[in-house]
């Protein structure tokens, strides 16, 4: 009877949350095996393929899974690769964010004169996802550095903020003012929120 000890080693970088790869090593050792007689099945590949591949969990997803093998050593290592299942977080953070931005960013186009519906309905859109920023980070794992989630959250935030920021600099008494300020906003906040996403979509790219 083979008696065999276990080791696992996951060092998880969350950089990418939630659009990470992980790398999981389990470590198999015959205890009661001397290493010069250890012999194993040769196969056709240096890394056997041992796992059923596409493997959802939840989550995660097995991508890639290979045995590694060494005759002359007591040592066996499972090497496997997950996929974070990132489409709870499509649903559930992304789509509602860009929602209220679309919210915050459509309170620019009510005419200049009816200031207060204008700041109700950003205001309102900032407070929700403020909420839903502190409700996500609630349910995250903890680490000391920013990931991609977290920066996007951020930004949810700040837009708004910037939404507000431009309706407060339009609230004189000369319509005229208000509207080219209005104007200007829409104008400067569409890009830079264009900007930011294609920024975004880099770093994603770059990093993957």
């Amino acid at each position: 009877m083979l008696e065999v000890s276990a080791h696992v080693s996951c060092s998880f970088s969350l950089s990418r949350f939630p659009f990470d790869k992980q790398e999981c090593n389990v470590t198999f050792l015959l205890t009661n095996v001397p290493q010069q007689y250890a012999r194993y099945h040769q196969h056709p590949l240096p890394s056997a393929r041992v796992c059923p591949q596409n493997t959802t969990m939840t989550e995660f997803e097995l991508y890639d899974c290979a045995l590694h093998l060494q005759n002359g050593s007591n040592v066996v290592r499972l090497s496997m690769k997950l996929r974070r299942c990132c489409a709870y977080h499509l649903w559930a953070t992304f789509c509602p964010t860009v929602l209220l931005h679309i919210v915050g960013y459509g309170t620019m186009t009510v005419p200049a004169e009816d200031l207060q519906s204008r700041v109700m309905l950003s205001l309102l859109a900032l407070l929700t996802l403020v909420s839903l920023y502190s409700d996500t980070l609630a349910t995250l794992p903890s680490c000391s550095y920013l990931r991609l989630l977290d920066l996007w959250l951020l930004f949810s935030v700040a837009f708004p903020a910037a939404v507000i920021a431009v309706h407060m600099a339009s609230s004189g008494p000369d319509k005229i003012t208000a509207s080219l300020v209005l104007r200007r906003g829409r104008v400067l906040l569409g890009v830079l929120y264009s900007l930011f996403v294609c920024i975004y979509l880099i770093i994603l790219y770059a990093t993957s």
